[in-house]
């Protein structure tokens, strides 16, 4: 009874999360992002079951020490972003996601940084690159901040923190 109360549940969250999509895929909000919508790998990285998802637990520059992030987060141009490879989790195909899925990790719920600490801890409060870009102005990528929520369409040489993501797409 327990499992199809919280499987009915995720479906909904999920049907919620299209409802919530602007015209040009953009996610507008998300509710709560609760911890146990996260499947813990235990090696640092985190599995969104709403999305299907995975994500680094700490963003790039910041290292993961098997209990949280430590170290100072590193910032890069939308170019140098773009290029990040990592193997991490006996995983290669780690890269920058698009606005969307960067968006499904937005705690609108939370302030200063809007993001579940317990998932993703010690996190910076502050911008965050997207892979999304606009044909009408090839010169910016969309960025989010994690301090209020607040998503950006910036030129590419500004300096901004990455959190990648593998799966999706």
């Amino acid at each position: 009874m327990i499992k199809i109360i919280i499987t009915v549940g995720l479906i909904l969250r999920r049907l919620l999360c299209l409802l919530l999509l602007s015209s040009n895929g953009v996610v507008l909000a998300v509710p709560a992002t609760p911890t146990d919508e996260f499947i813990d790998h235990g090696n640092g990285t985190v599995t969104h079951k709403i999305t299907g998802l995975m994500w680094k637990r700490c963003a790039e520059g910041q290292v993961w020490n098997g209990k949280t992030c430590t170290g100072t987060y590193a910032t890069y141009t939308y170019d140098q972003a773009l290029k990040i490879t990592s193997t991490f989790g006996r995983h290669k195909n780690w890269r920058l996601p698009d606005i969307t899925e960067l968006s499904t990790i937005v705690a609108q719920e939370k302030s200063d940084p809007m993001i579940n600490t317990t998932i993703f801890p010690e996190p910076p409060s502050t911008w965050f690159w997207t892979a999304s870009v606009s044909a009408d102005y090839p010169y910016g990528a969309w960025n989010i901040s994690f301090f209020n929520g607040d998503r950006h369409y910036d030129v590419k040489s500004e300096h901004f923190a990455v959190r990648l993501v593998r799966g999706g797409q």
